[in-house]
């Protein structure tokens, strides 16, 4: 059965519409109608809420000696009233009521007047006889003001602004408020806020527009350093001004490097309760899986504690560490150059190493994180058989093919038998780790750092050697720092072409694998030839994806060859060689925009003087674009992972373009 609309009226079948709901109107949408509605002297509501009746003739008892005055009919004056109102427009009624007013001179003058008039005003209604001729008709001010239902103020005003017979233009509402911001105050606002130096969105350049400003900043902050500049120019604004502008006139956020809550836990936590109930199963889900991601964590550490021949590492990634780095407020307006600090800790020992490198060394991908891994790998005792990785699930630095082939590639030629690489749930990726950064946060607070080499002593300095008592005496050493340059980080898309028959894209089923959906890995010597997974923390068994080993030699010049290795040499790995390529030919190069920024510290004398060279140094090329450092803003999003994880041209030169997927 179908109904009507149920908000049309006399409509009795109301209650059993079941179609979209209106959406009731908006304050502005409210005062619109309204407004409309008093033009056209119709019934209407005011602002404080009170009913103004619609604009009909008013009764009176006209005093006037005049016959013509009375002589108006019922239909006549009606027609009068709706003709005035109808026009609907205060200029078109102002110049309605200029024509029905005649200005004739005063033909007798009262001897004893204080001020004499020169003219008189007669009003003049235009209407049609009984014969449909127009004639006039001369009515007294009142009954001209009771006909129109008008006050004296309109025919005064009217009168009084009149210019060459015609009304003067509605001036309502295009006054300058008195406090309204002068046009020199907001460009200095928008100049200011623009000043900022902004970086891109990395993953959403092609669906957002959203620009990011340095995460040492706020709004609060920048309007702090706005008085400093423009507190004796007559240019001084308010914060909530600056912040308006900065809100209305901008599309800007500040990047926070790392998320202090779990985005799945907060949108759950904000459902009305219905929506919680029904989103309630995949919620425990996730909540499980935390706590089981945890105790997989925490049985590990407890083996590496037990079993001298474990080792349980967890390892993540750094807040860029931005230099120059100071409390200067000429700092802010600059762009900063980038160092990059890849933390290792022990879970057992409690010892940490860092992997520093700078922006001009290398990026943030896979083949810096696993290049800090393979050397980690190797400095480990010949007495290590088993080791355990713990890592966020971030795809485009640790969960993907190519760190896969590496971890691979490990067992198959050190002295290591079997790996296991662990992925936290998403969202809570709390780990023994981030005690480093913390200390060096800590380390740093106070310290002006002008130079990327001036991280490696805060790195030095962040923790100091100790010997702890309880439950066992262990020493506590400070954290080890090794300096990563182009020229010793390895390119994992060749390692992983070089050694890996298989795309990893199906298991041993033929059944396709999803990377994002990975919980745990492993790798087995005695299984050199396959990737052991897990999709569920609390799964017993693993599942296979075949991994055949590609059985060349050094790598010689040209394309590697993609055909199957001879029968013979099927089964074994004996004398397996790989020689590790160079991911990078030379240093990498900053834009021009940062370099300039950079170089005009070290002018302005903000940078001393033994540090200009380095920056002075900087290759810079114009194609170059600042963008947020990857990938710091999620660790799962919906653009980049998909694309990193089964990157599906492997053909290319660079491994950037995995990272930019939207770059045309």
């Amino acid at each position: 059965m179908v109904h009507d609309n149920p908000f049309q009226e006399n409509n009795e079948d109301a209650s059993l519409y079941f179609g979209p709901q209106p959406k009731p109107p908006s304050k502005k949408q409210i005062k619109e109608d309204n407004r409309r509605k008093r033009s056209l002297g119709e019934e209407y509501t005011n602002s404080v809420g009170k009913a103004v009746p619609a604009k009909k003739p008013r009764e009176i008892t006209c005093k006037c000696t005049s016959s013509s005055c009375r002589s108006l009919t019922s239909d006549q004056i009606a027609d009068l009233n709706s003709s005035y109102w109808n026009l609907g427009d205060f200029s078109r009624q102002r110049d309605y009521l200029l024509s029905c007013v005649q200005t004739v001179p005063v033909k007798r003058h009262r001897a004893n007047a204080a001020k004499p008039r020169s003219i008189m005003y007669h009003y003049v209604f235009r209407v049609k006889d009984e014969d449909g001729n127009e004639v006039d008709v001369s009515v007294c001010r009142a009954r001209f003001l009771a006909v129109l239902n008008i006050g004296k103020k309109s025919l005064v005003h009217a009168k009084s602004t009149a210019q060459n017979g015609f009304s003067k233009p509605d001036q309502r509402g295009k006054q300058a408020p008195a406090h309204k911001l002068k046009p020199d105050q907001y460009a200095a606002v928008m100049q200011h806020i623009a000043s900022f130096p902004k970086v891109e969105s990395h993953y959403c350049r092609k669906t957002s527009s959203l620009e990011y400003l340095d995460h040492l900043l706020t709004i609060s902050l920048m309007y702090k350093l706005y008085k400093l500049e423009h507190s004796n120019d007559g240019r001084m604004v308010g914060y909530e001004s600056y912040r308006r502008i900065f809100h209305r006139e901008f599309h800007l956020s500040f990047h926070k490097p790392k998320k202090d809550q779990c985005s799945t836990c907060a949108i759950y936590n904000n459902l009305s309760p219905e929506e919680k109930e029904n989103k309630k199963e995949a919620q425990m889900l996730h909540l499980k899986n935390k706590e089981l991601a945890r105790e997989l964590k925490a049985g590990y550490k407890e083996q590496a504690l037990k079993d001298p021949t474990h080792k349980s590492f967890s390892f993540d990634l750094q807040s860029v560490l931005y230099t120059p780095c100071s409390e200067v407020s000429g700092f802010y307006y600059k762009r900063k150059f980038n160092a990059y600090n890849f933390t290792i800790y022990d879970q057992a020992t409690r010892d940490g190493r860092c992997f520093f490198w700078n922006e001009t060394d290398g990026e943030k991908g896979s083949n810096e994180i696993g290049t800090a891994l393979w050397s980690h790998l190797n400095s480990l005792p010949t007495t290590v058989k088993e080791v355990s990785f713990i890592s966020d699930c971030c795809g485009g630095q640790n969960r993907n093919r190519f760190i896969a082939s590496l971890l691979l590639h490990a067992v198959r030629t050190l002295h290591i038998e079997r790996i296991d690489h662990l992925f936290l749930e998403s969202g809570h990726t709390h780990m023994e780790v981030d005690s480093m950064h913390s200390n060096i946060e800590r380390a740093k607070k106070g310290r002006c750092i002008y130079a990327p080499s001036e991280w490696l002593a805060v790195l030095r300095s962040a923790r100091n050697f100790s010997i702890t008592k309880d439950p066992e005496p262990l020493q506590i050493r400070p954290y080890s720092v090794k300096v990563m340059t182009f020229d010793t980080i390895f390119d994992l898309k060749d390692l992983r072409k070089c050694t890996v028959l298989s795309p990893l894209e199906k298991n041993s089923k033929k059944e396709a694998v999803n990377w994002m959906f990975i919980k745990r890995l492993r790798y087995e010597k005695k299984h050199p030839e396959a990737i052991f997974y897990q999709k569920n923390y609390d799964s017993q068994d693993f599942m296979k994806m075949d991994a055949p080993a590609v059985f060349s030699t050094v790598k010689k010049r040209g394309r590697p060859s993609k055909k199957q290795p001879p029968a013979s040499q099927a089964s074994t790995l004996e004398n397996f060689e790989y020689e590790m390529k160079k991911a990078y030919t030379g240093p990498l190069p900053i834009s021009i925009k940062k370099k300039q920024d950079l170089v005009k510290l070290c002018s302005d004398g903000l940078i001393p003087s033994e540090f200009h060279e380095f920056y002075q140094g900087l290759p810079a090329v114009a194609s170059k674009k600042d963008r947020l450092p990857l990938p710091d803003i999620t660790e799962e999003d919906e653009d980049g992972p998909a694309v990193m994880l089964n990157p599906q041209e492997e053909d290319e030169e660079s491994d950037e373009d995995l990272y930019d997927v939207d770059d045309s």
